[in-house]
């Protein structure tokens, strides 16, 4: 994937995303060859009939930033993520945030910061190093549990 300044990025996956790509992939391809190629694109526009019957696909092409977004939409609402038919709201960039957002509620900063791909730890921090009472509950939960787990059972 590439971000900001066309950098690599490299995305770590697990669990159901990984099973989906997976499956994705072994699907042999509606039009043309039947297995993809390294270097297409996950991706790719297509062609389609107005029933949705692919009459050309051109995976070696990258596809357009209002079909990613509409295919983002289309893809956010079929999770739940958002209303049928949005195409604001829920967009990639603001999943980002809420990703690392999350990420640095259960590991912390460094590993939010290595995740986005930040080339210094000052970025992330004025962007995700705000804390609210969530963060503080969870602290004192964990806090407490590594308390307990270090107390010498009684004789």
């Amino acid at each position: 994937m590439f971000g900001k300044g066309q950098k690599s990025r490299v995305i770590p996956l697990r669990g159901r995303i990984v099973l989906e790509i997976e499956r994705y992939l072994l699907e042999p391809l509606a039009v043309g060859r039947a297995e993809p190629e390294p270097d297409d694109y996950l991706l790719h526009p297509e062609k389609r009939t107005a029933g949705g019957l692919v009459l050309a696909a051109y995976p070696k092409r990258r596809m357009s930033s209002p079909t990613i977004h509409g295919w983002w939409c289309r893809h956010a609402a079929a999770a739940g993520l958002v209303g049928q038919g949005m195409t604001s709201g829920l967009n990639m960039h603001r999943a980002r945030h809420t990703f690392a957002t999350d990420l640095r509620r259960v590991a912390d900063l460094g590993a939010a910061s290595l995740a986005l791909e930040h080339s210094d730890l000052s970025t992330t921090a004025a962007i995700y190093g705000h804390y609210d009472l969530s963060d503080l509950e969870r602290a004192m939960e964990a806090l407490a549990r590594a308390r307990r787990e270090n107390e010498e059972p009684a004789d």
